[in-house]
């Protein structure tokens, strides 16, 4: 909020992630995309989940377009867990791996993890695969 001399009152910033710099004598949007202006603790705050960003549309913390992404400052934008059988979870508020070795995680059509197709395949995150058991006689257990 700033004072407006040309309408003789204080006025508000007109985005929700915005606050008013004296020095620039401007509303500025605050640090990060995943960050808004809290009035109570007047400085700009984070989203408290990890994998979203805040939508200054809606006036909330909005989620990052997948499941398996989170919020990286250093990019200011949401990006993909660092492996590819990892999606991100809600209870620690971090990635973490898909529940089983046989899983990764697929953007479209599920967002979600998905086992390999077959019965003797393990996901291997090196090759970005699913492998087949190295012996006909073996099978991938859960």
């Amino acid at each position: 909020m700033y004072f407006n001399r040309d309408h003789n009152q204080c006025i508000k910033c007109e985005l929700p992630n915005q606050y008013y710099d004296p020095d620039t004598r401007k509303c500025v949007r605050c640090q990060y995309a995943n960050q808004y202006f809290d009035e109570e603790s007047n400085q700009c705050v984070s989203c408290e989940m990890k994998n979203t960003i805040f939508d200054p549309y809606v006036n909330d913390c909005v989620d990052c377009d997948y499941n398996n992404q989170i919020f990286d400052e250093s990019l200011d934008k949401c990006r993909d867990c660092d492996e590819t059988n990892m999606i991100f979870d809600r209870e620690i508020n971090q990635c973490r791996n898909c529940t089983y070795g046989n899983q990764y995680y697929e953007r479209s059509p599920a967002d979600d993890c998905v086992f390999c197709s077959k019965t003797d395949e393990w996901y291997d995150t090196i090759t970005g695969g699913c492998l087949q058991c190295p012996y006909n006689n073996e099978y991938f257990s859960l």
